[in-house]
């Protein structure tokens, strides 16, 4: 059988209610900025990609020369509009007077 070791426990000390409060709060506030901080860095990296993907949409684009902005625009522009009307019209459509 294995031997019996004796651990020897000190007598602690008692801290007083404030000081255990404030190393509550600390330890509460030191938590919060490290989240704070995670928070940010991720963030940041989001941010970061983003405008990655946007200056890469934005070259690639570019190096089209504009045409498939020019072709949807030509293609709105042919394309049928159904008549316009003023908001007295629309309210008494299929009525009689």
């Amino acid at each position: 059988m294995a031997e019996e070791r004796l651990i020897d426990v000190r007598k602690q000390a008692n801290l007083p209610l404030a000081r255990t409060f404030d190393l509550c709060v600390k330890g509460i506030s030191h938590r919060l900025l490290r989240s704070v901080l995670t928070l940010a860095v991720v963030v940041l990296a989001v941010a970061f990609f983003m405008f990655l993907l946007s200056e890469n949409a934005l070259i690639g684009a570019t190096a089209q020369g504009g045409t498939e902005g020019k072709r949807r625009t030509e293609a709105r522009r042919e394309a049928p509009r159904p008549p316009v009307q003023c908001a007295h019209q629309r309210d008494h459509v299929g009525t009689t007077q």
